[in-house]
């Protein structure tokens, strides 16, 4: 008697069990197929787990956006960052018999030192200029311009929390 009531309590933890993964399975579909609906913009939600460590901000120039990827690229520039080269191509066209020769010189320059950040931009990200709210789409026509940007480490990229321009 005791030994039957131990295999029905067994069989009901199992099917409890069971059932709740069934559920959890069903909702990651459901996940999975919203997300393929959203479009390109839409952050997977497993980019937004297993990060690598807590808010960081940096204050940089924007370099480049890359809107339909949802990226930003910022340049930190100064002393403390790596040291990078300017190279200038001079190219000249000299007369050579019946032909033109085209000669190049390079000359190299030390410059300053700038190290290039790239984040993605979720739909939730807060864009700001001047204190006004702004949408992704036109963020392009900043580009140059001094932007700090919060921002958490993960291990698909670094996610942008807030963008603040101006």
């Amino acid at each position: 008697m005791i030994r039957n009531r131990l295999q029905i309590v067994c069989l009901s933890l199992m099917v409890a069990a069971l059932l709740e993964a069934g559920s959890g399975w069903a909702k990651q579909g459901q996940q999975s197929q919203s997300d393929a609906a959203g479009g390109k913009g839409n952050v997977a939600s497993e980019d937004l787990k297993d990060g690598f460590g807590r808010p960081e901000t940096i204050t940089g120039t924007i370099l480049m956006i890359k809107a339909e990827e949802g990226i930003v690229v910022v340049a930190v520039r100064g002393p403390s960052q790596a040291p990078s080269t300017i190279i200038v191509v001079h190219s000249k066209s000299v007369p050579q018999g019946n032909a033109m020769v085209r000669q190049e010189d390079i000359t190299t320059i030390p410059g300053p030192g700038e190290t290039d950040f790239s984040f993605r931009v979720a739909p939730s990200t807060l864009i700001r200029v001047d204190g006004h709210p702004l949408a992704f789409s036109e963020l392009p026509t900043l580009k140059g311009r001094e932007a700090t940007v919060r921002f958490v480490p993960r291990r698909a990229g670094n996610f942008a929390l807030g963008i603040e321009v101006g």
